[in-house]
């Protein structure tokens, strides 16, 4: 059975029923989820196997509004989801995954508050997963502050600059959901003036991310071409070399 009910409250497991399908998608918003209860039928019942094979699910259906309710997940889960949503190949709208990593990288858990019920789970996510990828953080922090290099990538069409001035990584472990975690990242002036209080970008190192950095990534060129950050600094590497200067800011 794929709905029951619990504290007089309609819930949903995954996967839906057929005879659910069209319900849900017509009533997503009102779709309560139990994120801790999954039950796909695949040989390999474990947390990690039942959550990747759920990150697919939500693609294939195409649900990006479902009421996702972490609420029963131990932290393990939830640090399970979060990885699984940053490194996975499979495109997830639901904005509670980018809220979430929006919540770890400035220290709020005030977004994603389905994930988040305290400070006690928010610490502890934090710290799996520092535990279970160390430097993802650091590195997600990094990407946000190099979004200037790459928009100096993107209008360098008269190679103005010199890209190879700053340090280029080949790190690969971010998935295509990263896109929405910057698109949402861009909607903060700190992107900017990095004043450090939202993502406290001081310490971390502007770089060049080869693999993602490149006139062909067009998701990551959709994700941030509307926001205020990317059409100011675009529109000033089409003229000097003020978006270096930018980079500089709070970076000794």
């Amino acid at each position: 059975m794929s709905n029951y009910i619990e504290n007089n409250e309609p819930k949903y497991t995954m996967p839906f029923e057929i005879s659910d399908m069209e319900f849900v998608k017509e009533n997503q918003k009102n779709i309560r989820v139990c994120m801790e209860d999954l039950r796909f039928p695949i040989e390999d019942k474990s947390d990690k196997a039942q959550i990747k094979t759920a990150m697919i699910y939500l693609r294939n259906t195409g649900y990006t509004d479902l009421d996702l309710d972490f609420r029963g997940c131990t932290p393990g889960m939830i640090v399970n989801y979060l990885i699984e949503y940053i490194t996975t190949q499979f495109e997830v709208k639901n904005a509670i995954f980018s809220e979430a990593w929006i919540d770890i990288i400035s220290d709020d858990k005030n977004m994603a508050t389905n994930m988040f019920l305290n400070t006690a789970t928010f610490n502890t996510v934090k710290t799996e997963i520092y535990n279970k990828m160390p430097g993802l953080i650091t590195e997600l922090k990094s990407f946000i502050k190099s979004i200037p290099l790459y928009a100096m990538g993107r209008y360098n069409h008269e190679g103005l600059y010199n890209l190879d001035e700053f340090e280029h990584t080949d790190y690969d472990k971010f998935g295509i959901n990263i896109n929405h975690i910057i698109e949402l990242a861009m909607q903060y002036e700190a992107i900017i003036t990095y004043d450090d209080n939202v993502f406290k970008l001081s310490k971390v190192k502007v770089k060049y991310f080869d693999k993602y950095f490149t006139v062909e990534n067009n998701e990551l060129f959709e994700a941030t071409k509307n926001s205020l950050a990317f059409a100011v600094l675009g529109s000033m590497a089409s003229k000097d070399n003020i978006c270096k200067e930018i980079l500089t800011i709070g970076a000794e």
